[in-house]
């Protein structure tokens, strides 16, 4: 693991993510997970501690998250960006997700995983293409209606993949920020 500065603020790494230029999907540079390591069984990830909770947790926040990624297949529950876990399985907040090949937005209602509601895609998107994904989430809406997902543009069919209870808002809590 290591610590780097930049767009990213103080993140630590885990499993070494590395910085590529070949991203192939405009300019720059990109950060390179390369998943879940087959070979080695390790995770490679970078986690920014408990930060921006006030943006996604509380009574009617909005919010949308957007990146560009490329699944190869590997792993079949490949996390985007979560607010979960910390060491301790009783934080969980969100997942956006690639699960089973298909994009994910999991939300909880409560910090123990009590309740919750899972929004799953219909677009396979791990091709080993790049696409660009979106997870809009608005808390002001019925709770099997809050997560509307977007792939390259499109909005997806989306169903309830998961759902337990009755949520009433992602809740605050101590999850480190982990993409």
């Amino acid at each position: 693991s290591g610590i780097f500065t930049g767009e990213l603020k103080n993140g630590i790494t885990y499993g070494a993510p590395w910085w590529s230029n070949k991203c192939k999907i405009g300019f720059g540079t990109c950060l390179s997970f390369d998943g879940f390591n087959k070979y080695d069984g390790a995770n490679k990830y970078v986690t920014m501690g408990n930060i921006l909770d006030s943006v996604f947790s509380g009574p009617d926040k909005k919010f949308t998250i957007s990146a560009w990624i490329k699944n190869t297949g590997y792993p079949d529950n490949a996390v985007i960006l979560s607010k979960a876990g910390g060491g301790n399985e009783n934080e969980r907040q969100f997942y956006f997700r690639v699960l089973n090949g298909k994009l994910e937005f999991l939300w909880y209602g409560d910090l123990d995983g009590n309740s919750y509601r899972g929004t799953l895609g219909s677009t396979l998107i791990n091709d080993s293409i790049w696409h660009h994904v979106i997870a809009v989430y608005d808390g002001g809406l019925n709770i099997n209606s809050r997560v509307s997902l977007f792939v390259d543009g499109r909005k997806e069919s989306a169903v309830i993949d998961y759902s337990l209870g009755e949520p009433s808002n992602i809740p605050s809590g101590q999850a480190p920020l982990t993409i």
